[in-house]
């Protein structure tokens, strides 16, 4: 009977030396748990939400495209011009292509800048479109983005040069916006750009054709000479 006592005794001692350990462990593990679940919801959540700002800022691109240059259909093409490569667009309608829209930018005043120009089979400007001045000044730098700063480029070619705003008098001479010099200069540099990249393109499809009319005529003496 008091051997019966003394393991009743012990027992429960070593039953909670044997255990005593787990009660740090579980809510460790429980913790531990939560994290993950938490950490999984939350990069769940960012993959939704990334994905839907990637849509959305491909719907404001097709629409921006479509008031820029009126077409049927934009042919994503690549070009390469001074060892930097440069995707465009190739605005269709009817099969016949009506310009290229470029997708540029620079850096501005306070970030980069991202713009969308249009620029017709002659190299001169169809449309420009800011896309994101975010992190320009408001009410100064973000004002490059209204129409009456970027309608100044619109039906004209060669190379453009900002300049203080209301000293203009030239073609080629955009009123940069009143204190934001910088980003003016920027939006330029990138138009500037986009007709260099335009220019380039219609030599290469200049050189293409002379080419192929070279090769036509050649086969054509051929023949006649077989004859």
């Amino acid at each position: 009977m008091n051997k019966l006592k003394e393991i009743f005794k012990e027992y429960p001692a070593r039953f909670f030396n044997k255990f005593k350990g787990l009660s740090i462990v579980y809510p460790t593990v429980i913790m531990l748990l939560i994290c993950l679940v938490i950490t999984a919801a939350l990069a769940g959540t960012n993959a939704i939400t990334n994905k839907r700002i990637d849509t959305l800022a491909e719907q404001k691109e097709t629409k921006a495209m479509q008031r820029i240059i009126k077409a049927d259909s934009y042919d994503k093409e690549t070009t390469e011009l001074n060892g930097e490569k440069y995707d465009y667009f190739v605005a269709k309608e009817n099969n016949e292509v009506k310009g290229f829209i470029f997708k540029i930018s620079e850096k501005g005043y306070g970030g980069t800048v991202l713009a969308l120009i249009g620029v017709n089979v002659d190299n001169t400007v169809k449309a420009v479109e800011l896309l994101d001045v975010s992190t320009e000044t408001p009410g100064l730098g973000q004002n490059t983005a209204n129409k009456d700063f970027t309608k100044q480029f619109e039906n004209k070619g060669g190379e453009f040069t900002a300049v203080k705003y209301g000293t203009a008098t030239a073609d080629s001479q955009i009123n940069a916006v009143a204190s934001a010099t910088i980003t003016s200069k920027a939006v330029t540099k990138a138009v500037n750009e986009a007709i260099t990249v335009s220019e380039h393109i219609n030599n290469i499809s200049k050189n293409d054709e002379e080419t192929e009319e070279i090769e036509t005529g050649d086969i054509e003496t051929d023949i006649s000479e077989e004859n």
